[in-house]
């Protein structure tokens, strides 16, 4: 085996909606933190292959971090059907714990 073989994982950028909610796989990812994006980018690859998964907002950050994403649909996120976009409150917490206010 020859080299060595790096994989690279980053989230997304913050979601531009509002907060505590269930967001659709084509909600906005937040690109507006320049000064974050141009950290994180020095901390990967430049000759890097990126995949993503088909949500506009992966596909974004990757761009936004000077990659040129490959969309693979196997990472699409989980449908959440009819709760997208509506808020998360008045679901139970794991193992019925409630969140603390």
């Amino acid at each position: 085996m020859q080299g060595e073989t790096f994989l690279w994982l980053v989230r997304h950028a913050v979601v531009d909606c509002p907060g505590g909610t269930i967001h659709p796989s084509d909600a906005p990812a937040d690109l507006s933190d320049r000064t974050h994006l141009e950290a994180v980018r020095r901390c990967l690859p430049q000759n890097a292959l990126s995949y993503a998964s088909p949500s506009q907002r992966t596909l974004d950050t990757a761009r936004a971090l000077r990659f040129d994403p490959i969309s693979v649909p196997e990472f699409m996120e989980q449908n959440f059907g009819d709760w997208t976009a509506s808020a998360t409150s008045p679901l139970p917490a794991p193992h019925g714990k409630r969140p603390s206010s």
